[in-house]
């Protein structure tokens, strides 16, 4: 096996971006990175063997983490602690008939999804009780089967680490904005010319969909994928000096709700994240263990938050054991 270059030798993207950014400061410490893989590394720190895994370390709980890959049990988790998840339930595959009563009293359109599938693999938005029966063939295939009220709004990831929330970034879809002479399909090129030089975006396009040759007005916004994901091509908005201080509130009670989780990203949707969060203007949809930080240290807009110092601080101080 090759060795692996040292991180400050090779270009951002080199390794796995997360992992990379912790190598770098766990390199401007002093200490000596010995890469395993391009998402995990191990290091020696005064007399410990410390380790990471993009940005999962010593501090999470393996049991915190494996809580986390399940919707169902993140959405009874959380819904004991008191904080708010959206209206639905979880069901068996032999529950077809339980599911579609649930899906007909919240309403439609629902979202379906495996409990335990990350990264939005099998999840789906129907609309009526057909949709619901081919995307529950797909869904079905595990467990159990998540099926919840779509929740209208913005969503933000806010990231608390050790039990402090630390930064808290949006999900803009993917969209251009008109300049009253170039043509949609020129916007795009455009702006994926700017994401390109961007750590956190440059594998991730705008798609262009739509009719390319349209000329959009001054600052006439084109949305060109409704999703929010940023490998839809949607941008990282730094929020963490705008957000309520309710919903940091709501975010570090949502990481205690799992056993020494110690790291954790928080996916809400809410109506307004200015304004005091109520039972009623928002959803926590996600606990996620493992949750990158490029869209922190590189957000499309707004500031640029060093968490990779933060997550390095809480790794190496506690002392796990």
């Amino acid at each position: 096996m090759m060795p692996f270059p040292p991180a400050s030798e090779v270009e951002l993207g080199y390794y796995e971006l997360s992992t990379h950014l912790i190598a770098l400061e766990v390199m401007h410490r002093g200490y000596k990175p010995r890469w395993l893989r391009r998402a995990a590394f191990v290091v020696d720190i005064d007399g410990r063997v410390l380790g990471w895994n993009m940005t999962r370390c010593t501090i999470t709980s393996t049991i915190g983490a494996e809580l986390t890959t399940r919707k169902d049990y993140t959405r009874k988790l959380l819904s004991e602690a008191g904080l708010t998840v959206a209206s639905g339930g979880s069901f068996r595959p032999a529950e077809y008939g339980e599911a579609i009563r649930k899906a007909r009293e919240i309403g439609w359109p629902v979202i379906v999804k495996p409990a335990n599938a990350g990264k939005g693999r099998g999840v789906g938005v129907v609309a009526s009780e057909e949709e619901l029966n081919a995307a529950w063939q797909s869904a079905a295939s595990g467990l159990h089967v998540v099926i919840e009220r779509q929740q209208s709004g913005d969503e933000a990831r806010f990231l608390v680490i050790d039990g402090e929330c630390m930064a808290v970034v949006g999900r803009r879809p993917a969209h251009v904005i008109g300049d009253g002479h170039s043509t949609v399909a020129e916007l795009v090129a455009e702006k994926n010319r700017a994401r390109a030089i961007n750590p956190h975006l440059a594998g991730h396009r705008v798609p262009l969909t739509g009719d390319p040759d349209h000329v959009p007005a001054p600052r006439e916004r084109v949305t060109l994928d409704h999703r929010g994901g940023f490998s839809t091509g949607a941008d990282s908005i730094d929020l963490t000096d705008d957000v309520h201080p309710s919903y940091v509130d709501i975010a570090c009670r949502a990481e205690r709700t799992f056993p020494q989780l110690g790291i954790a990203g928080v996916d809400i949707i809410a109506e307004d994240f200015t304004q005091p969060a109520t039972p009623h203007n928002h959803i926590i949809i996600e606990v996620n263990s493992r949750p990158a930080i490029g869209a922190h240290h590189f957000p499309w807009e707004g500031e640029t938050r060093d968490v990779a110092a933060a997550i390095v601080d809480a790794c190496v101080t506690r002392r796990v054991g």
